[in-house]
């Protein structure tokens, strides 16, 4: 399986943050990862990021919909 991109936004100025889909020896993955320009212009992966399991991704979502209802309490 190649890695599909289903999101990405800007970071900052130097920094962009991608969702994949990915496979790795038969594991359905979700990698969110940190990308830089480097010097040709080109974006690349850093080491920045997390790949969890595609089956815990509605464990992630609990936890940013958390998050979310906390900064919105704050606000």
């Amino acid at each position: 399986m190649e890695d599909r991109e289903v999101h990405s936004f800007k970071k900052n100025a130097r920094e962009t943050v991608r969702f994949c889909l990915t496979e790795f020896k038969g594991y359905k993955l979700l990698d969110l990862r940190v990308y830089v320009q480097d010097d040709m212009g080109r974006e690349v992966p850093t080491r920045k990021g997390l790949t969890i399991s595609q089956e815990l991704v509605g464990e992630l979502v609990k936890g940013l919909r958390k998050a979310i209802d906390l900064i919105d309490t704050d606000a």
